[in-house]
């Protein structure tokens, strides 16, 4: 079974490919280039997406071309056949990149495991759906989890409906605010922490947010997945293409993100060998301020803190103060207990 590497990054290419398979190869191409460790599609059909009514919306219409006349028309141009997932999914087996998708109903949970996809996401959309959650459950791979509109509750419940299948799945949260963008003032981005504590799992971040600042933010607060949308220009025509990175960001985050990944260490307090070094050069050692002949009794004018830090520690001053000189000390020399009496 598959394990996330920390930091694990995901290209959400969802529906930016605009019904290409081209652009899809190209995206996944870049994601790759970029450093990602993984490309998302969205799996869904038209039938158990939507209502008919919902289909005949206007102001959905993104103008692809002139045959686009209402939402129907835009599902149907962005809508992966099973055919084209087992392309891309060859595709990126070549590339050497992880395929995975967020299915939209069981039908395609069910053809996504039969594929062999190696974990599941499920969209914050569906949180709350029963159906979709057991049956990604029953395939006893990886689930990341997404929390979008979503309360305490309904991921307490989330997590116990995959538990009651298994309790030896994998799942990942991702703090997710499902607005397209979100305002900085809603992004709370310290629930990364809240949600860790909570469920004692590991929490990741999903991001709508225009920019690369987010996501470099959520790995500091601990994320150990960041999921952001991916295109190659965000002036195309989609729903996502504006809110997701380009090649650029995307390869600063990752660049970015594992070096403050890595920066973030333990939480147990450490000093490391480099800094032991740089210790004895930059703290302050026991030294005489004058020259103090042997045999007399050291008093707190005698003595002076100052660089390097090799001999005895100032916060031992009270135990050098009175002691008795063993030997001549010339000014300057750097205290050593073998000195005093």
């Amino acid at each position: 079974m598959i394990k996330l590497k920390k930091p694990f990054f995901i290209a959400e290419i969802g529906i930016n490919h605009n019904g290409n398979l081209s652009l899809a190869k190209k995206l996944i191409d870049s994601a790759k280039s970029c450093g990602a460790d993984a490309v998302k599609f969205q799996s869904f059909s038209k039938d158990t997406l939507n209502i008919k009514k919902l289909y005949k919306n206007k102001k959905a219409e993104f103008k692809f071309d002139k045959k686009i006349k209402n939402l129907e028309d835009i599902i149907d141009r962005i809508t992966l056949s099973k055919s084209d997932h087992k392309i891309l999914q060859k595709y990126c087996k070549k590339k050497k990149i992880i395929f995975f998708s967020t299915p939209l109903d069981t039908s395609y949970v069910d053809f996504l495991d039969k594929i062999k996809v190696p974990l599941f996401k499920i969209a914050s959309m569906d949180l709350n759906n029963p159906e979709i959650i057991s049956r990604v459950a029953l395939k006893k791979k990886p689930i990341i989890l997404s929390t979008g509109f979503s309360s305490i509750l309904e991921i307490h419940e989330a997590i116990a409906r995959i538990k009651r299948v298994s309790k030896k799945i994998d799942i990942y949260l991702l703090h997710c605010v499902s607005a397209y963008p979100p305002k900085n003032n809603n992004l709370n981005l310290k629930n990364i922490i809240m949600l860790k504590k909570t469920f004692n799992l590991e929490v990741g971040f999903s991001d709508h947010t225009i920019g690369i600042g987010a996501c470099l933010a959520a790995i500091a607060l601990g994320a150990t997945i960041i999921e952001k949308h991916f295109t190659l220009d965000k002036s195309m025509i989609g729903w996502d293409h504006s809110i997701s990175a380009n090649p650029s960001e995307l390869k600063t985050i990752v660049r970015e993100g594992r070096k403050i990944y890595s920066m973030l260490g333990d939480y147990e307090r450490k000093i490391s060998e480099e800094e032991k070094n740089f210790k004895k050069n930059m703290r302050r050692s026991i030294v005489a301020n004058r020259f103090i002949q042997k045999g007399k009794v050291i008093s707190r004018k005698d003595l002076a803190f100052k660089r390097p830090g090799t001999g005895i520690d100032v916060n031992k001053i009270d135990f050098v103060t009175n002691r008795i000189a063993r030997l001549n000390l010339k000014p300057d020399t750097i205290l050593k207990f073998k000195h005093l009496k």
